[in-house]
C-alpha cells in the first residue's frame, strides 16, 4: 500500500537485509485486515508514530466484535500473514492465495491446526457473507506473486518512492470541472479571492492587508519526502513563503522557506520562526516578474531539508541550500503544506509530493519523532558495540545523535557536560567535514547555554573552518551566533546588564566574520549598538566609550550596500541621527563662522534616509520624526529644495495625522521663503482648515485649526498660544522644531508679520532663538537678516 501503516515491522525498524517477499505477505495480510475491519493496522498521531506502532506488534488488533463478525480461520489466515517475524509468515504469496482458496471451499486452512472433528464439520459450512472480500485478497495474492519476483516493483524498499500525489495540476485546463473543483476543494484560502487568468488558470487576488495564504488541508509533509511547486507572484512586495509542516491551528510551521527575506532577492530556511539558513538570489530584485514562473523542490530527508529553487525560463537555478536541523520539527500536528504571499496576486499549480521508502534505524525512527528518552537506549546498545575502524563517521553520527537526546533531556550543567563529552567524541571519529561543523556548532550552543561564552566563540570559529566550501552551513552558523546574541539581548530582570554583555560578543562576532550574508552583519551592527547605548545608561563610567563604539557600529551601516535591507537600514540611520541631535543640543554654543558644521551628519543622514525610504521592507515609522527633524534644520540654512523632498515623504509614506501635520509644515516653509503672493499663501491656509473641519475633532486637529485659522485670518494670538501650548505640553515637538511652547510661538507670530513689517518680525526671530529650548530654532540667532529672504521691490 505504499504507507507507514503498511509497512513490514522489518522495514519500519530499518532491517534492511530482512526485507524481502516475506514483507510483501504482511502488506496483503494488512490489507486483508483493513478489508475486513475497515481499520488500518496501526494508527498513531504522525508517520514516526505509526512506524513504531508497527515495529513493535506482534498480532494484529482485532476490534472486540471481530470474533463474531470475522470467522476463525480467516482471522488465522490474517494473523500468520502479519506475524512479527517474517519467518513465520507465509512462505509465498502462492501459499497464501492457496489458503484463501481453500477457506472459500470450505476446506482446513494451514494457518490454523484442527481436530479431524473440526475439519469434517468446517467442509460443510460457507462464508458466502466474506466471499467478495477473500476474492480481493486472491486476486491481490496473484499480484504479489508476480511483483515479489521483482524486487524493484517493491514501492516500500528504502530510498524508492511509495506513491506520487498530485496535489494540483501542471494544466488545469485538461481536467473535467469537476475534477478540478474536487481538488481546489482540499485547500483553504485566506486573505484572497479565487480569479480565473486568460488561459483559465486560477489564480488568487489579494483581498486585504493580510497576505494571502492557500493550505492543503490534508497532512503530506511526514516521513521522507520530496515536495514540488510551481508558482507565481505579482508586485511581491514583501515576503511568498512555503510553509512546510503547517498546523491546522495555525501559528508557526515547522519550516518557512522565504522568498524576499529582509531584501527582495534574499531568501531564508526557518524552523519555527528562526532564521537558520540564508543565502542571496542571482537577480539585483525580485525574482517575480510579469510573467515570471518559478519552481520550488523541497525533499526531506532524516535530520536534512533540501530546497531548490529554479527559474522555469531557461530552467534557470536561483537557489540551492540545505538545512541539517539539529531537533528536526516535522511531526504530529505540524505535517501540513502551505503557501502564503505579500503579494497582489499568486498563482500555484503543479505541485506534488512523493514519499520515500526508508532505511532508518529504529533509534533514529525515535529520535526524529522527538522520543529522545527512548532512543538512548538503543543508541547507547550500538555505541558500546565493537568498533569498526571502517565505519568511524557512522560512529560520530551516533555519539552526535547520543549527545542531542541527553541535551534535550538535560535537567542540569552535569548532563549538558554529558551532552559535551559525546561531541567531543563525534569530533574525533568524524571524517566528513560537514558533520564535524555540525558538531561543533552544536558544543558552541551548549557552551553558550552554560555561559562559557570565549569556549562557544572558539567552537564557532571551529565550525566555520570545517564548513568553509558550504555555504548553507556557514549561513547556519552565522545565523545561530546571531540567534544566541538575540536570546540573551531578550534578557530582562537583574541579570540584564551581563546578559546585554555576552549578547555583544555574539554580535560582533557575526559582523565580524560573515562574508556572505550583508543583511546579517547589518543586523548584528545595529542589534550591537542597541546593546551598547542601553550598557551605556546602565554603566555611566563606560558610557562615553561604550557610546563612541555604537556610533561606529552604525557608522558602518551607512554604506550603500546595506540601503536594501530596509527593516534594519533605515532604524540603524534613525537611531544614528537622534545619537548625533542629542550631541547637538547638549553643545552650548555653535561654530560662529559655521553654525551648521555639527549638524552636517544629520543632512547626509537625512538623505540617506529618503532614498531608502521605499526600500523592500521598509517601516516609515522610525523615519518620521527624523526627517522631519531634519527639515527644520535645512529650512533653517534657507535649504527649501531638500526640506520640500523630505516634508512630502512624510506626506506620502506618513498616517492621515501625519500627513496633513507634513502640509502644513509645508505652508510654513512657503511663508518662511515668501513662497507666491500672500492671498495665494492665505487661501492653502483656509482650504486646510476647510479639510481640517470635516474630521473628528482631537487635540492634534484643534492645534493645526489654531495655527491655519492664525494665518488665513484676523490673528488671535492669544488663541494660538492657549491651544499649541496646551498640545505641546503632551507632545514630542518635533514638529514644531523641537522647541518649548513660547520660543515657537514667537517663530509663528513673526511668521505673520513677514510680509508687512519686516523689521518686527526680524526682532521677533532673533527672541524666538535665543532661550533654551528653542530647539531648531537656535540655529536662527545672530543670522536672521542673513536667513530672511530677500525683501520685495513692492514690500
Amino acid at each position: 500500500m505504499g504507507t507507514p501503516a503498511y509497512m513490514s515491522p522489518e522495514q519500519a525498524r530499518g532491517e534492511r537485509n530482512r526485507v524481502g517477499k516475506r514483507s510483501d505477505i504482511y502488506a496483503l495480510g494488512a490489507t486483508l485486515f483493513t478489508l475486513l475491519t475497515g481499520k488500518r493496522p496501526a494508527e498513531g498521531g504522525s508517520a514516526y508514530e505509526v512506524m513504531l506502532k508497527v515495529a513493535a506488534q506482534q498480532s494484529p488488533p482485532w476490534p472486540k466484535d471481530a470474533h463474531e463478525r470475522i470467522p476463525a480461520d480467516l482471522r488465522a489466515i490474517v494473523e500468520m500473514a502479519m506475524q512479527n517475524d517474517p519467518a513465520k509468515r507465509y512462505e509465498s504469496a502462492k501459499a497464501m492465495a492457496e489458503d484463501l482458496e481453500r477457506f472459500l471451499r470450505g476446506d482446513w486452512v494451514t494457518a490454523r491446526s484442527r481436530t479431524w472433528l473440526s475439519k469434517a464439520w468446517h467442509r460443510v459450512r460457507r462464508y458466502a457473507a466474506v466471499a467478495a472480500v477473500i476474492a480481493v485478497s486472491a486476486s491481490l495474492s496473484a499480484g504479489l506473486i508476480i511483483t515479489s519476483m521483482n524486487p524493484n516493483a517493491n514501492t516500500a524498499r528504502p530510498g524508492e518512492f511509495l506513491h506520487d500525489t498530485k496535489i494540483w495540476p501542471s494544466d488545469e485546463s485538461a481536467m473535467p470541472g469537476d475534477a478540478a473543483q474536487a481538488l481546489s476543494d482540499k485547500w483553504q484560502l485566506q486573505g484572497a479571492t479565487l480569479e480565473r487568468a486568460a488561459g483559465s488558470e486560477r489564480f488568487y487576488a489579494r483581498s486585504g492587508e493580510a497576505p494571502i495564504m492557500l493550505a492543503y488541508r490534508e497532512p503530506i509533509c511526514w516521513g521522507d519526502f520530496e515536495l514540488e511547486c510551481q508558482f507565481s507572484a505579482t508586485e511581491a512586495k514583501g515576503e511568498v513563503s512555503l510553509l512546510i509542516g503547517a498546523s491546522e491551528a495555525g501559528g508557526e510551521p515547522a519550516y518557512r522557506i522565504v522568498i524576499g527575506a529582509e531584501a527582495s532577492n534574499r531568501f531564508e530556511i526557518r524552523r519555527m520562526g528562526r532564521p537558520l539558513v540564508a543565502g542571496v538570489l542571482p537577480t539585483s530584485g525580485s525574482p517575480f516578474g510579469p510573467s515570471t514562473e518559478l519552481r520550488a523542490w523541497v525533499a526531506r530527508s532524516g535530520e536534512s531539508l533540501r530546497f531548490e529553487l529554479r527559474s522555469l525560463a531557461g530552467d534557470l537555478m536561483l537557489a540551492q541550500a540545505t538545512l541539517d536541523d539539529a531537533y528536526p520539527t516535522l511531526h504530529s500536528g505540524h505535517d501540513r503544506f502551505a503557501m502564503s504571499a505579500d503579494a497582489k496576486s499568486l498563482l500555484v499549480r503543479g505541485v506534488s509530493v512523493r514519499h520515500r521508502g526508508s532505511e532508518t534505524s529504529r533509534e533514529t525512527v525515535l529520535f526524529l519523532e522527538g522520543n529522545y528518552a527512548s532512543a538512548r537506549s538503543p543508541l547507547l546498545a550500538r555505541i558500546s558495540g565493537p568498533a569498526d575502524p571502517a565505519r568511524r563517521n557512522e560512529r560520530a553520527q551516533l555519539h552526535f545523535m547520543l549527545g542531542r537526546c541527553i541535551e534535550a533531556l538535560a535537567a542540569d550543567d552535569s548532563q549538558l557536560e554529558a551532552a559535551l563529552s559525546e561531541y567531543s567524541e563525534a569530533k574525533r571519529q568524524a571524517q566528513d567535514a560537514r558533520l564535524r561543523a555540525r558538531v561543533f556548532l552544536k558544543a558552541a550552543l551548549v557552551e553558550a547555554r552554560l555561559g562559557r561564552d570565549e569556549n562557544a566563540l572558539i567552537q564557532l570559529a571551529a565550525a566555520r573552518n570545517n564548513a568553509e566550501t558550504h555555504v548553507d552551513l556557514t549561513s547556519q552558523i552565522h545565523l545561530q551566533a546571531l540567534n544566541l546574541g538575540q536570546g540573551l539581548a531578550a534578557v530582562a530582570g537583574e541579570g540584564r546588564a551581563a546578559a546585554l554583555l555576552r549578547a555583544v560578543r555574539y554580535f560582533d562576532w557575526v559582523a565580524q566574520n560573515n562574508l556572505r550574508d550583508g543583511y546579517a552583519v547589518c543586523e548584528a551592527q545595529f542589534e550591537a549598538a542597541n546593546a551598547r547605548l542601553e550598557l551605556a545608561t546602565l554603566n555611566p563610567d563606560e558610557g562615553e566609550a561604550l557610546r563612541s563604539e555604537a556610533i561606529s557600529g552604525l557608522r558602518w551601516i551607512k554604506s550603500e550596500v546595506y540601503r536594501g535591507y530596509g527593516r534594519v537600514y533605515g532604524p540603524a540611520l534613525a537611531r544614528l541621527f537622534e545619537l548625533r541631535r542629542a550631541q547637538f543640543e547638549v553643545r552650548p554654543e555653535l561654530p560662529a563662522d559655521d553654525p551648521f558644521a555639527p549638524a552636517n551628519e544629520m543632512l547626509e543622514l537625512a538623505q540617506l534616509m529618503a532614498e531608502g525610504a521605499t526600500a523592500f521592507q521598509s517601516r516609515f515609522e522610525p523615519l518620521l520624526p527624523c526627517l522631519v527633524r531634519a527639515s527644520w534644520l535645512a529650512r533653517m540654512n534657507a535649504d527649501s529644495d531638500r526640506a520640500t523632498r523630505w516634508l512630502t515623504l512624510c506626506r506620502q509614506y506618513g498616517s492621515s495625522e501625519s500627513a496633513l501635520w507634513a502640509r502644513a509644515q509645508l505652508l510654513l516653509l512657503a511663508e518662511e521663503r515668501q513662497q507666491g503672493s500672500a492671498e495665494e499663501r492665505a487661501g492653502s491656509w483656509s482650504t486646510l482648515t476647510q479639510d481640517l473641519a470635516r474630521l473628528e475633532r482631537s487635540p492634534s486637529t484643534d492645534a493645526l485649526v489654531a495655527m491655519a485659522e492664525f494665518f488665513s485670518r484676523e490673528p488671535n494670538e492669544q488663541t494660538l498660544r492657549r491651544v499649541l501650548a496646551d498640545w505641546l505640553k503632551k507632545n514630542d515637538p518635533w514638529w514644531c522644531a523641537d522647541a518649548a511652547p513660547d520660543p515657537f510661538i514667537d517663530y509663528l507670530v513673526a511668521l505673520r508679520k513677514l510680509p508687512t513689517r519686516r523689521s518686527d518680525a526680524a526682532a521677533l526671530f532673533e527672541k524666538a532663538a535665543a532661550p533654551v529650548p528653542a530647539g531648531w530654532l537656535r540655529l536662527l540667532r545672530k543670522r536672521v537678516d542673513a536667513w530672511l529672504p530677500q525683501e520685495r521691490p513692492n514690500g
